[in-house]
């Protein structure tokens, strides 16, 4: 019996898992610092439920498992787009490196915000005003082969939050944080992947408003990012037309959730290639589909999926497109 075959089991119980799982409004970190990090990033990963930790699917694996690029081979570009609800914006650019011959390096930016909130007096009277929040991610990782069947890899990140129209004149609340992120990817049979990563080591914003309000009146807090720890594993069966994940994530804020996936892909042709996802991300179903085409020495691609957040009034809906060369 292959290790695939053994593995199978064991991502079915973990699907089983997924589908029961508990309810997000008492099992969450939504409320902490840098949510859109944990929100999801290019349109493959989100088709699969956001089940990266295992499975390298390109340049944003390495957000979710820095250690994953280090399997890669080709150069890669990555733009992502999400549509949200609720005036919010998330988008982001990718880079993928090979270093030949036992690793790679990858560069990120990522900008989230929430533009048209109606500021209000303490009675709740609107002032006529809109404030805006804004989060900026740049990361830089590398992995590391020093064996086939292991990757290591380390990411470290730069967040920029701020907060802006809080009254009539220009002034901004702005903080930055560092934080880094550690992977283990450990690839034992060509079909068989497994991963680990903790992510948000040691990122925290010190918010200070003595700047809107004054010394007399300003206030501080400090908004510590969750360390995110995440194990995953993953199989492919049939000569790799099919990819089975999953995930699960705890934080030190003691929310945890459970995540699968599935992607069904044709064989490469002249013409392309094509891939359809189905996923589940802690209760919320998702579904995938990917195209990619050779072009001269290149292989260009688009990526689409959607997401229904049973929270959400809208779903989520992220097209991610690609560049290999």
């Amino acid at each position: 019996m292959s290790t695939a075959t053994r593995l199978l089991p064991l991502l079915a119980g973990l699907g089983i898992l997924v589908a029961s799982g508990a309810s997000a409004d008492e099992n969450s970190n939504g409320g902490a610092a840098g949510a859109f990090r944990r929100l999801g990033h290019s349109a493959a990963l989100m088709g699969l439920g956001n089940a990266g930790a295992a499975f390298p699917s390109g340049a944003e694996s390495r957000l979710v498992n820095p250690a994953l690029i280090g399997w890669w081979k080709t150069r890669q570009v990555d733009l992502d787009w999400h549509r949200l609800s609720m005036d919010r914006e998330l988008g982001g650019l990718h880079l993928l490196w090979p270093l030949r011959p036992m690793g790679a390096f990858g560069l990120s930016f990522q900008r989230a915000g929430v533009t048209g909130i109606p500021e209000t007096t303490t009675w709740g009277e609107p002032t006529g005003r809109d404030m805006e929040a804004a989060d900026n991610l740049f990361s830089f990782g590398v992995a590391l082969t020093p064996s086939r069947f292991m990757a290591l890899g380390m990411n470290m990140n730069i967040l920029t939050s701020s907060f802006s129209g809080m009254d009539e004149g220009a002034t901004e609340l702005k903080e930055t944080t560092a934080s880094f992120d550690l992977g283990l990817s450990v690839h034992p049979r060509p079909n068989v992947w497994t991963g680990l990563s903790l992510q948000n080591l040691g990122g925290s914003l010190a918010w200070d408003s003595s700047p809107l309000w004054g010394s007399g009146g300003g206030s501080s807090a400090e908004d510590a990012l969750p360390m995110v720890f995440t194990v995953g594993a993953g199989a492919e069966f049939f000569q790799d037309r099919l990819l089975v994940v999953a995930d699960y994530e705890a934080s030190d804020l003691e929310a945890w959730e459970l995540r699968a996936g599935l992607e069904v892909r044709s064989d490469a042709q002249e013409m392309g290639r094509w891939a359809l996802r189905a996923g589940w991300d802690d209760g919320s179903p998702a579904l995938g589909v990917g195209f990619a085409w050779p072009f001269s020495r290149m292989e260009a691609g688009v990526d689409y999926a959607v997401t229904f957040h049973e929270n959400d009034p809208d779903e989520i809906h992220v097209v991610t497109w690609k560049v290999a060369f």
